[in-house]
């Protein structure tokens, strides 16, 4: 009907004669349509789900809303994406994962589903710098980091994932996000010294800074586990009990920064498995049974 309306147009004829009843047609069919695709996706029947999406699209780009200036409908470009995603029709999900992020819509979940449909097609020349657009569009995102950084951890490239954060760090010295991946990075380094200049920085910045706050006790945990095991391993009396002084230093250490993180995530499990371990320790009985049985407690929720 819309290419029949715009031939009589061409010719002069009939100019815009069905054009509002065609509208009016078209608006009604519009949510009939956008369902059926809601409903083939959630039978998980994503090729049609995703043909039926793309066609909800194309109609607001029908001649017949040239004039109406219609904007772009970011929800079911996406809906598309996801759709062809799940199809494993790769280059139509490229495709529209890239019209999101241009719209700014669930652009965070769209670089990542890019990122799995790179490694799929092993697109690997796009990776970083489809993440590297992920930092920078969404730095409060971390899950877009940490991606570009496992990445480089994945292949075995350590240092350029260094070299990106120092000039990240460089020109965002406030931001605490950095500073903790830089300290996470240089922990699983084992560059504790490092790891902890970092992970006391994030902190600084951001003092409800749950993960950073959490790490920098788990890596005076940790480093007090290993020097306890290095202590175990002495036979002079004296050098045991000094290397074993100098652990529970670590332990101790370690003690308020888990609670702080415990304080401000309050149901984290890792947090308060630790805690208990370390309450147990310094024979902080009140605080162990406590511990306890709020964890207890979540364990049967």
């Amino acid at each position: 009907a819309a290419e029949l309306d715009q031939k009589g147009n061409a010719k002069g004829k009939g100019i815009g004669k069905f054009a509002k009843e065609l509208k009016l047609a078209l608006t009604f069919f519009m949510p009939d349509l956008q369902n059926a695709g809601i409903d083939a996706f959630n039978e998980e029947n994503f090729d049609k789900a995703a043909t039926i999406f793309e066609k909800a699209i194309l109609i607001n780009k029908l001649p017949l809303y040239e004039g109406d200036k219609l904007p772009e409908d970011s929800v079911f470009i996406y809906y598309t994406a996801l759709a062809s995603f799940n199809a494993k029709s790769y280059e139509k999900a490229e495709q529209y994962f890239n019209k999101s992020i241009d719209l700014n819509f669930q652009g965070g979940d769209a670089i990542l589903l890019l990122n799995e449909i790179y490694k799929e097609t092993g697109a690997d020349e796009k990776v970083v710098p489809n993440l590297k657009r992920g930092v920078e569009l969404y730095p409060d995102d971390q899950r877009q980091i940490i991606a570009l950084i496992n990445y480089y951890l994945e292949s075995e490239q350590s240092d350029d994932a260094l070299t990106y954060l120092d000039a990240l760090i460089e020109n965002n010295p406030t931001d605490g996000n950095y500073f903790y991946v830089r300290g996470f990075l240089y922990d699983k380094k084992k560059e504790y010294e490092k790891a902890e200049a970092d992970y006391t920085k994030a902190v600084e910045l951001r003092p409800d800074f749950f993960d950073a706050t959490l790490n920098l006790g788990y890596l005076y945990y940790n480093i007090g586990v290993d020097k306890f095991n290095a202590a175990n391993e002495l036979r002079d009396m004296r050098e045991f009990e000094k290397a074993r002084d100098n652990a529970e230093e670590y332990f101790r250490k370690a003690l308020p920064f888990v609670e702080k993180a415990h304080e401000l995530k309050p149901e984290d499990p890792y947090a308060m498995e630790t805690l208990k371990t370390l309450y147990y320790r310094f024979n902080m009985n009140d605080k162990y049974d406590e511990i306890d049985a709020k964890l207890k407690s979540l364990s049967q929720e």
